[in-house]
């Protein structure tokens, strides 16, 4: 065949199949799209519940680092500290928004960082910690576990309790 001037013009216009060409097709970089996107979901619920079981063992670490300055306290003065009657709850909270000065300020001795829980900041409904001790003798630290709180999810150290009444919180109780 003999090739002509018009069919040269036409294999310009039209590049034929088995010529290569450069680019990526859209349905090609819809699919790549909507698979980041998937993996990156993924990552963002998975760095989710690590930031839960951080901010739990922050709470179990604090309230091992109470029990120990409560244990040292005792063995100074004869005694555990007197809660303060704070917000009308017969104990002390360690929620600032409540209008709660320092938590637990008599064991500022033994504790030189302060004691918060991590949500307490954003003004997380009963994600605190609470002290109770009316005589000295014994104590209860109570506090609350993520995701569900109020009770839930307690460690076997501090089971599920409310000697108050209302609401149910991970509750240690000690007695000298």
């Amino acid at each position: 065949m003999k090739k002509t001037r018009i069919y040269e013009d036409l294999v310009e216009i039209y590049p034929s199949q088995n010529e290569k060409t450069k680019g990526f097709t859209l349905i090609e970089l819809l699919v790549v799209i909507s698979v980041i996107g998937l993996l990156a979901s993924v990552i963002l619920i998975a760095l989710n519940s690590a930031r839960v079981k951080a901010r739990n063992t922050k709470r179990l670490a604090d309230m091992r680092q109470i029990q120990t300055a409560l244990a040292l306290y005792y063995n100074a003065n004869g005694q555990y500290p007197l809660d303060s009657n704070e917000a009308g709850c017969n104990c002390d909270y360690s929620h600032v928004p409540s209008g709660a000065s320092d938590f637990l300020p008599t064991l500022s001795a033994y504790i030189t960082t302060k004691i918060n829980d991590p949500l307490e900041d954003n003004g997380a409904p009963n994600l605190n910690y609470r002290y109770i001790s009316d005589d000295g003798r014994t104590y209860i630290l109570q506090f609350n576990i993520e995701p569900a709180g109020l009770g839930t999810n307690c460690p076997d150290f501090a089971p599920p309790a409310n000697p108050g009444g209302g609401q149910l919180w991970c509750t240690i109780q000690v007695s000298s």
